[in-house]
């Protein structure tokens, strides 16, 4: 189950059950979960409320990622053959013509109730993102580098912003959400270059070069964090989470470039992940309650 989940597997034998299953893995629920206190929290700062708005919000969230996920996986199905042979797409589950069809209904749906519900702004944004996912998987990782995913992921905190508060998406806070999301994107980044082939950007960076990266990286997402603590005047609690995230993320260094470094740094990866959701988490609960 958890490997369905996170996307990384689907039952064998094509009936209609599985194949609705399959469809279900290629949202990677897990991840999603994950995903909605990351927008959450900019959306609460810009002034959103926990109304119906807030729920079809989500919603939005939910396709568009879905959407995404689902282009990552058509781009990849040769890859994950040998990678991820039990993919709903490498496995033979799922034809690609199905999850093509897939991802233009759940972007449709996104870009419709965008549409609707939202301001003009929030729909530009939203289609530019789903286009930068596209980019990214089909073009810009393999032949420039996986650091080039940095920016559609960072680029979800101003999105949810314009969602809540168009009109002051160019004021200084919703910048410096996508620039603290920028740095917490990095360090996970440099957590899986130990399992990426292909480029970080434009070479193959060195394990001693991904370790001094990565303690900047976590560095400026405390100088960044305690900016944003500052400017938005947020209780203590928020500024206890951030150092305790920085500290540990800082205490992974000592996995790079050591033999058992993949196992290790796939787990932090995954730990890292859960922190940044607490610390996305607390943000937004520091605003609505």
């Amino acid at each position: 189950m958890p490997d369905v989940l996170f996307g990384q597997a689907a039952p064998v034998g094509r009936t209609f059950g599985n194949k609705i299953i399959g469809f279900v893995s290629m949202q990677r629920l897990a991840i999603l979960l994950m995903i909605l206190p990351v927008v959450a929290a900019p959306y609460a700062l810009a002034g959103g409320q926990v109304d119906a708005q807030l729920f079809f919000f989500f919603i939005v969230a939910w396709l568009a990622s879905t959407a995404g996920n689902v282009i990552n996986d058509l781009t990849d199905v040769e890859r994950d053959k040998t990678k991820w042979p039990t993919r709903p797409l490498p496995s033979g589950l799922l034809s690609k013509r199905l999850a093509a069809i897939y991802v233009l209904i759940t972007a449709g749906i996104a870009l419709g109730i965008a549409g609707v519900m939202f301001n003009s702004l929030f729909l530009v944004l939203l289609l530019l993102e789903i286009v930068l996912v596209t980019v990214y998987s089909g073009y810009t990782r393999d032949r420039v580098g996986h650091l080039t995913g940095i920016l559609p992921l960072a680029m979800l905190a101003v999105i949810a912003w314009s969602a809540a508060s168009p009109e002051t998406i160019l004021t200084p806070l919703p910048w410096l959400l996508v620039i603290f999301y920028a740095f917490i994107v990095a360090c996970g980044q440099f957590y899986n270059e130990a399992s990426i082939e292909g480029p970080t950007l434009f070479v193959k960076f060195k394990p001693s070069t991904d370790k001094v990266l990565h303690i900047i990286s976590a560095a400026m997402m405390f100088v960044v964090g305690t900016a944003i603590f500052l400017y938005t005047q947020l209780a203590w609690p928020f500024m206890v989470v951030l150092a305790a995230y920085v500290i540990w993320t800082l205490a992974q260094a000592r996995y790079f470039g050591k033999p058992n470094s993949v196992e290790k740094l796939t787990n932090a990866y995954k730990v890292g992940a859960i922190w940044h959701v607490v610390l996305f988490l607390t943000v937004a609960l520091l605003v609505w309650i």
